[in-house]
């Protein structure tokens, strides 16, 4: 009997060590599912914290990598093609009040946009910078379609790409420049529900051969009898 009891204590603490990794990684996804809302709340300046969900800036963010931005002089951010700073744009309500296709831009209105700084120069009249910028994985620079005409079903569009006419983002529309970037770790806070169900279903799965097999090994074994001949 005294065997017996040994042995079970042995058995639960072997689970109750799988239990807490399960644990311990049900909390590392929750947690990175919910950093960005928890970061803003207990911060007092604007969310600094953002979720890549467009391939636009592939290969320098991917889809699902979490990057973190800071507040930043407009003088000190460095414009360049292949070099220059990857900046938080507001959203695309400023390129729509300047004309850029919805069509084209079809993002809700307090969406940010992450793009690099290719191209800035300073306006006298308004005392402030402005700055051209563009996806690493995109051919043209931001704001520089014009549209021409679309067909009846809206399926097709003319438009043509002016490099005079590109839309110049004002630095009061700038939240910050990125400065650390979390590969990856950011698809559970763009699928929280669907990983969160899958890491339930497996953790009771678990749980269930876990007790299987307990129950399995505390059985009385059969005691056989040897008789000699």
């Amino acid at each position: 009997m005294k065997n017996l009891g040994i042995f079970i204590l042995r058995n639960m603490k072997k689970m109750m060590k799988k239990r807490s990794m399960v644990i311990c990684v049900i909390g590392f996804f929750l947690i990175s599912a919910f950093f960005p809302s928890i970061h803003s709340f207990f911060s007092n300046t604007n969310p600094s914290v953002f979720v890549i969900s467009s391939p636009s800036m592939v290969p320098t963010l991917n889809v699902g990598d979490i990057v973190l931005a800071k507040n930043v002089d407009p003088s000190e951010i460095i414009a360049s093609e292949e070099k220059g700073d990857i900046v938080v744009i507001k959203g695309p309500q400023y390129f729509w009040e300047k004309g850029y296709p919805k069509e084209f831009l079809n993002l809700p209105n307090n969406t940010p946009i992450i793009h690099r700084a290719v191209q800035k120069i300073f306006d006298p009249t308004t005392n402030e910078w402005l700055f051209v910028t563009k996806g690493d994985a995109n051919q043209f620079v931001d704001g520089g379609w014009s549209f021409l005409n679309s067909s009846d079903d809206k399926n097709y569009y003319v438009v043509e790409y002016n490099s005079s006419s590109v839309i110049m983002v004002p630095q009061s529309q700038i939240l910050g420049k990125i400065y650390i970037v979390i590969p990856f770790i950011g698809y559970c806070a763009l699928f929280p529900v669907p990983i969160f169900c899958v890491l339930i279903a497996l953790c009771i799965f678990f749980c269930f051969l876990e007790l299987r097999g307990l129950e399995l090994t505390i059985k009385p074994r059969k005691r056989v009898e040897s008789r000699e001949f």
